[in-house]
């Protein structure tokens, strides 16, 4: 799922629930999406405190993806295409 990483020293990630992780490093990662279409995603933060995988939607909204939640599952598109979807 990594394709490169980097070893960053002394950055930290602030929560929302007040507490503060060590970022270990930052890597580009590639996602294998529903519709068989590969995501490249640039500058993830690994921080060994979260347990999930998490993805800014306000980041993706300002790289110009559209997201559509529906019901259970949201839709990601960009510039009209379809790009994958994810059931909760």
């Amino acid at each position: 799922m990594f394709l490169t990483y980097k070893k960053v020293d002394e950055e930290h990630l602030y929560m929302g629930n007040s507490s503060i992780s060590k970022v270990l490093v930052v890597r580009k990662v590639i996602l294998k999406i529903t519709s068989r279409k590969l995501l490249t995603l640039k500058n993830i933060l690994h921080v060994t405190n979260i347990k999930k995988n998490l993805v800014s939607d306000s980041l993706l909204i300002k790289k110009d993806f559209k997201i559509v939640f529906e019901s259970d599952k949201f839709i990601l598109s960009k510039s009209g295409i379809f790009v994958g979807e994810n059931v909760f």
